[in-house]
């Protein structure tokens, strides 16, 4: 009986254990994605330019078609999200996050990455070769930092 006590006992210590180094290891990549930004948001201010994320709704305004058909669940190239539907204002042209009130859901999302948990897909809009994000604008950025190639997207083509 003790034996067992103490086998459960020293796999909570270890659970307990990496869960600790994980929120460590997601709240030190936090902080690197957000020194990234700073600077990214420096330079681009020096050189005259946006950081923000293209907005989807100046992509339609210049004339791309409204119809839409849902293409599925697809493994997307991170590389080819460029922009968001609805909140643009939250991340850099990288996806690096620029408000403080994203850190607890980035992070959140960060942990669960690091200790082998699987996430949802999220969702993007596909117009002509870029897609912009409908939900999982988080997601994106944690899988970039993390240094993912690809993501699941339920996409829609519009």
């Amino acid at each position: 009986m003790m034996q067992n006590y103490q086998y459960v006992h020293n796999r909570e210590k270890e659970c307990y254990s990496q869960a600790i180094l994980a929120f460590k290891v997601a709240y030190d990549l936090y902080r690197k994605v957000e020194r990234k930004a700073r600077w990214r948001r420096f330079v681009c201010c020096l050189l005259r330019r946006s950081f923000l994320l293209p907005d989807l709704a100046s992509t339609l305004a210049c004339g791309t078609s409204n119809n839409r058909a849902s293409a599925g669940i697809q493994a997307v190239d991170l590389e080819q999200i460029l922009g968001s539907e609805n909140r643009s204002q939250d991340f850099d042209q990288a996806f690096h996050p620029l408000n403080e009130k994203n850190r607890e859901r980035w992070m959140r999302i960060a942990k669960l990455c690091l200790t082998g948990q699987s996430l949802p897909a999220v969702d993007l809009i596909q117009v002509g070769q870029k897609y912009y994000v409908r939900d999982g604008h988080h997601r994106v950025s944690v899988m970039r930092a993390l240094g993912y190639k690809y993501i699941d997207a339920n996409v829609t083509v519009w």
